[in-house]
């Protein structure tokens, strides 16, 4: 059993989603996200310095393999592509953490209208 989400109703939850950590103050946005190698060590000492609670998301644009080996030490951190994000992925976490890039592409993805595709429809001889 499969239930398919209409494309505008997906749409307009995320939107709804950032509408909600906008009123909830959950979110915070950081100029870049990068690491010169890939070091657990350096990721922690950032999420101290940033105060990231354990249940938190992270939104980059595109996750580079240094940020990846990075993060994926820490202990219910999520780590994810604005491309990707859904609605569900901004509600559950205590705190989302987007990078400059990537809030920028999600908020260009919410405006974007959505194609309609074209049906060829045939005429019945009645």
């Amino acid at each position: 059993y499969v239930r398919v989400i209409p494309k505008k109703v997906k749409k307009l939850a995320c939107a709804s989603a950032v509408r909600a950590m906008i009123r909830d103050k959950t979110f915070r946005v950081i100029d870049e996200l990068k690491f010169e190698a890939p070091s657990a060590g350096a990721f922690q000492t950032l999420a101290d310095k940033l105060q990231i609670p354990p249940r938190s998301l992270i939104v980059v644009r595109k996750i580079e393999e240094t940020l990846s080996k990075s993060v994926r030490n820490a202990k219910k951190i999520l780590l994810k592509e604005s491309r990707n994000v859904n609605a569900l992925d901004l509600l559950l976490p205590d705190q989302v953490l987007f990078t400059k890039e990537a809030i920028l592409e999600l908020v260009a993805r919410l405006k974007k209208p959505i194609a309609r595709k074209k049906v060829k429809r045939e005429k019945s001889a009645a």
